[in-house]
């Protein structure tokens, strides 16, 4: 037992000792984070606010509605869009990102959207044919309701006439597809086995990039070929901004943006202003050579780095704040290394904002940094308790209390029990008493700090305080089944446990200031199924000194033990050899006897010959902690290399370490994980070759340096 328990006591602190070398905090940063969420909020208070504004400020969860109001406010009138003096698209898929992080529907947006989108004729096309033995065949081209001829040699060039649509391209291997024929649909057809597939390139020529997908057919079957490209247009021109955040928006509501991956990719070298890898990296497959450059439009400073791309439309803070997104927040390993949140700080205007006190800057930083509110990047907040000094847990946040809009927005919150005359929770909207609660015949509640007061009351009034609940008791002496709980005065819903709670995606609030009718119960911010109770499941709740010995399910007075509740740590058994080393049979159970009964000697000589043993380890274990803490950066490297959090690489000069990654990030906060991405062009995956395939790989092998 000794021995168990020294060890375990040795390895436990090695490793404890040993971590604290690998994640030595850095400097305290909190203050500097509340200090720019409390200038967001006042500066948002205390000014008018644009609509670009009120976009940031509401993807930061600025207490308060000026933000949606303003929102609402810049909305067209006559169709979902913004702004409302003339819907852009641009305007309208930010303003789509901050409904959607507010949690409300923007079908009706993404609907208004793909109206503005079009075919983008920035971009030439061409049609390829490849024969499957590498020999002459005749194929036949169909659109519009005629056939045309075309004739492929042995070196795969093409000859004939495609019709009006058609002209022979790049030496005579490609078809080039006229502009005025980008939306037809082309059916092909060959006496011999055949491939096509389409090509692009930005119509200023470049790069020839292969779309994703390669049909083949047998002979005298057919393939289809059809552009399905699109870009935002302002007017009758792409625009390639207004596209970036149109496809993310889309993106974002979940839905398909594949087709807008070729405008986008073709073009995003001569719009290098905007940051297109930023974008591109999420919501393209295989986003690896965007990720590459972010990190190399990286502009490295003695006190960090920042982004600035060149032109940009912007400014610095705008672009760090896209860098910072597309990389996965502060806590990222590019954005540490690079000590970027280091270069912010420096840079951070004595009010805690950053250029100049500027709105969209702040917000988006703090947005793209992923820090949460008034905890210095730490967790949400439960109760007052969990936030910093100067503020207060509002709606599972800490906001600042200078900026609380309580009692004077008309809005209520979810940890709020009225807001100024407003009581939501009663049919009519009145505070009324005996509605509130039996016990009262009469007189108005009175709103106070957004928790309702029953001073003005008359009659017998609530039932006693229970657990520290300022309105439904948890006792059935004190419970009345018809007075409304706290949970339910702040619009929140009873769940049957934390883990059901948590398990629906919500969170859930203490006992102390949001009862439920049942003290089993806590109060949620979602809607959770109502659980059977044990007793109907055929089950038994255990004791604390009882373990389950088959099959749990959560029920609605805890985990339900669907076998037989054992008393914790024994075993059943009617000899001393039915039990453990160490454990003796007592009353049917084994239990650990504390010492072994071979009349000493034995175990004792064989404890007191192995001390030097465990004297030994733990020596060797003294010396590894004091390595780990004279070593603890290098470790820390290794540490995270093992979990694949990072990468060593060359680094070139003027460059921090660890810049050259090529990790694919986490994926942006306002495109949500899991969706559908663009996908990267790409050839269709080898077979096993003949010697007719090998011929057929080398003329394509060809036909790609002719396009490079």
């Amino acid at each position: 037992m000794r021995k168990k328990v020294l060890a375990g006591l040795l390895v436990v602190a090695f490793v404890a000792v040993l971590f604290c070398g690998l994640v030595t905090p850095e400097d305290d940063d909190s203050e500097k984070i509340n200090a720019a969420f409390n200038c967001l909020d006042e500066r948002v208070a205390a000014t008018s606010i644009s609509l670009e504004e009120a976009v940031f400020a509401a993807l930061t969860k600025v207490p308060g509605t000026k933000a949606a109001d303003k929102i609402e406010q810049e909305k067209s009138s006559s169709a979902d869009c913004w702004p409302k003096s003339g819907c852009g698209v641009k305007e309208s898929a930010q303003a789509a990102l901050a409904k959607l992080s507010m949690g409300e529907s923007v079908e009706e947006i993404t609907a208004w959207l793909v109206t503005k989108s079009g075919m983008p004729k920035e971009l030439t096309w061409y049609l390829q044919i490849s024969i499957g033995d590498n020999g002459p065949a005749t194929c036949v081209v169909n659109y519009d309701g005629s056939d045309h001829s075309v004739s492929v040699n042995e070196e795969m060039k093409l000859s004939g006439s495609a019709g009006s649509c058609f002209n022979l391209a790049n030496s005579d291997y490609w078809l080039k597809i006229k502009t005025n024929c980008l939306e037809k649909e082309f059916n092909i057809q060959c006496d011999k086995e055949f491939k096509t597939n389409l090509l692009y390139e930005k119509s200023s020529g470049g790069t020839i990039y292969v779309s994703s997908q390669t049909h083949g057919a047998s002979s005298g079957a057919w393939t289809v070929e059809a552009i399905t490209a699109r870009c935002f247009r302002e007017g009758n021109d792409c625009d390639y901004e207004a596209s970036l955040w149109g496809a993310v928006a889309l993106y974002a509501n979940g839905e398909d943006v594949s087709e807008f991956a070729p405008y986008l990719r073709a073009l995003s070298s001569e719009n290098g202003k905007y940051f297109p890898s930023a974008f591109l990296v999420a919501i393209l497959e295989g986003g690896e050579n965007h990720y590459s450059k972010i990190i190399e439009n990286q502009r490295a400073r003695p006190e960090g780095a920042y982004w600035e791309m060149p032109n940009t439309p912007h400014n610095k803070y705008y672009d760090t704040a896209l860098g910072m997104l597309a990389l996965g927040g502060a806590g990222s390993s590019e954005i540490t290394n690079a000590n970027t949140i280091g270069y912010l700080f420096k840079k951070q205007d004595a009010s805690g904002c950053w250029n100049n006190n500027n709105i969209r800057d702040t917000a988006f930083l703090i947005y793209a940094a992923q820090w949460l509110r008034g905890t210095g990047g730490g967790v949400e907040c439960y109760i007052n308790s969990d936030c910093s000094e100067g503020y207060v847990c509002e709606d599972g946040n800490c906001v600042s209390e200078a900026v609380l809009e309580c009692n004077n927005n008309g809005v209520m919150n979810d940890s709020e029990q009225c807001d100024g005359n407003d009581f939501g929770t009663f049919s009519d909207g009145v505070g009324q008493c005996d509605e509130y609660n039996s016990g009262f015949t009469g007189g108005d509640l009175i709103c106070e700090d957004c928790k309702i007061n029953t001073t003005q009351c008359t009659g017998t009034g609530p039932p006693p305080v229970v657990n520290g609940s300022t309105g439904n008791g948890t006792d059935d002496e004190s419970y009345d089944p018809n007075m409304i709980t706290d949970c339910e005065l702040a619009n929140l819903f009873c769940a049957p446990s934390r883990a059901s709670c948590l398990e629906n995606g919500g969170s859930f609030y203490p006992q102390e200031t949001h009862a439920c009718a049942d003290h089993y119960e806590f109060c949620c911010t979602v809607e959770t199924p109502e659980l059977p109770n044990c007793f109907s499941l055929g089950g038994s709740v255990c004791a604390y000194e009882e373990e389950c010995g088959g099959a749990v399910q959560q029920a609605s007075d805890g985990a339900c033990c669907l076998d037989i509740c054992e008393l914790t740590g024994t075993t059943g058994c009617s000899l001393d050899s039915d039990c453990l080393s160490g454990e003796t049979c007592q009353s049917g159970a084994c239990v650990y006897s504390g010492s072994s009964s071979n009349g000493g000697g034995g175990d004792d000589d064989e404890g007191g010959s192995s001390l030097w043993i465990w004297i030994v380890i733990l020596l060797i274990l003294i010396g590894l902690v004091v390595l780990g803490i004279i070593y603890r950066d290098k470790i820390r490297v290794w540490w995270f290399k093992f979990r694949g959090k990072a990468k060593t690489s060359k680094v070139p000069p003027g460059r921090p370490p660890g810049m050259n990654s090529l990790i694919r990030r986490p994926t942006p906060r306002f495109m949500p994980q899991g969706m559908r991405t663009m996908p990267e062009p790409q050839r269709a995956p080898p077979k096993q070759m003949s010697k007719k395939d090998k011929e057929m790989e080398e003329t394509f092998k060809k036909l790609k340096e002719i396009g490079e």
